[in-house]
């Protein structure tokens, strides 16, 4: 079985290359380039370019093994929920729409709902508590 047998009738010709060619995060780097590339020529402030590319790179390394034609908003709301805080949410969502929007080819739902941690959640409190137990010299 091919790969052009698994698709969907009325598949763009262009939606059938991105699926071949990227069809995992083996692919990672090019899809990185073709990022920033895109993020370069569109309207977006070149300021944020770092901060984007890194929300775009922690996203697709978190479904490293799953292919990314099939990436959705369910996919989207779990990462974001996994990983965003309240100061983060806003850039992470930003760039996660970029990458679905104009680099994927799938668009999300203007009303993506995902749950965002405190910064000050339990479990941060506890991580830092533990590092602070080392001594100065052990560092």
């Amino acid at each position: 079985m091919t790969i052009e047998d698994s698709l969907p009738q009325g598949t763009s010709r262009a939606a059938q290359v991105l699926r071949t060619v990227t069809s995992i995060i083996r692919h990672h780097p090019a899809l990185m380039r073709q990022a920033r590339a895109l993020y370069r020529v569109s309207r977006y402030p070149l300021h944020r370019e770092p901060r984007t590319m890194y929300w775009i790179d922690r996203y697709l390394r978190f479904y490293d093994s799953k292919p990314l034609y099939r990436l959705d908003a369910n996919h989207a709301a779990a990462f974001l929920s996994f990983v965003t805080t309240k100061d983060t949410c806003t850039e992470a969502e930003e760039a996660i729409r970029f990458c679905h929007d104009r680099v994927l080819h799938r668009p999300l739902p203007d009303d993506l709902t995902y749950h965002m941690r405190d910064a000050r959640s339990p479990e941060r409190r506890k991580a830092s508590a533990t590092r602070s137990l080392w001594p100065r010299s052990a560092r």
